[in-house]
């Protein structure tokens, strides 16, 4: 994600499942990054609910999945503005250097997102 020619976020989505035989398909795994100077001005939220509209309208998957390091208030934060449910936490799931850092996770359905007030026309 770029604003005025500089890069200020990131977002990915993978393990994309599109068969239909169970809840954990349909579904795709979200990741982002956004720089701390462009934090708290509406930049993450945006970018958020642009890519979640993408994932339902577009690709007509059902759900979201989402993780961030536990210590990481801001994005557990973001994801719940975003009506992402927090679902549990994985311990000593990502290892930073020398240090293991449990991995909290978040889920977010199509039609909780519909029904929403975060929809761009």
């Amino acid at each position: 994600i770029f604003f005025q020619k500089k890069l200020i976020g990131r977002v990915s989505i993978r393990n994309i499942h599109l068969f239909q035989q169970d809840a954990h398909n349909m579904s795709v795994f979200l990741s982002f990054w956004l720089s701390p100077e462009a934090a708290g001005k509406g930049f993450g939220t945006e970018m958020l609910t642009r890519v979640c509209q993408f994932i339902f309208e577009d690709l007509k998957l059902n759900k979201i999945f989402a993780g961030v390091f536990s210590e990481n208030i801001p994005s557990k934060k973001l994801l719940k503005k975003c009506n992402f449910r927090e679902v549990g936490t994985l311990e000593k799931h990502y290892k930073k250097g020398n240090k293991w850092i449990d991995s909290t996770r978040f889920e977010l359905l199509r039609e909780n997102f519909l029904k929403s007030k975060l929809i761009k026309n």
